[in-house]
């Protein structure tokens, strides 16, 4: 049978002895994964739909992704990305994307505007 561990878990360090709960370790792997997997869809949507008369992308779904990474991979690839909005959503951690202009789908070409709300 499964045991909820409830305590703290010490973890050595060279220097002095770090704790972390279970939580914190899953949660710091998690947004790894989501901030990696984020990068892979980006540029699989940059490659893969590149238009004719210029590029244009069509705008992958930023919804529950990191909003600083986001942004981060969006202006380097030559989009315009602006916050317009913090907002308190229950059990979200802060900075997560909770909307998105255009919306996933859409056809953008660099340049253009993207705003996220996030959630503070």
């Amino acid at each position: 049978m499964l045991e909820l561990i409830t305590g703290k878990t010490e973890v050595p360090d060279e220097a002095t002895a770090v704790t972390a709960t279970l939580d914190d370790l899953a949660r710091v792997g998690a947004r790894r994964m989501i901030a990696a997997a984020l990068q892979i869809e980006v540029d699989e949507y940059v490659t893969r739909f590149r238009g004719e008369r210029g590029a244009t992308y069509v705008m992958p779904d930023l919804i529950g992704v990191n909003g600083d990474r986001a942004a981060d991979l969006l202006r380097a690839r030559g989009f315009r990305v602006a916050l317009v909005g913090e907002h308190p959503y229950p059990g979200v951690p802060g900075g997560i994307v909770l909307r998105q202009n255009p919306q996933a789908g859409f056809q953008i070409a660099p340049g253009e505007p993207i705003s996220i709300e996030v959630s503070r």
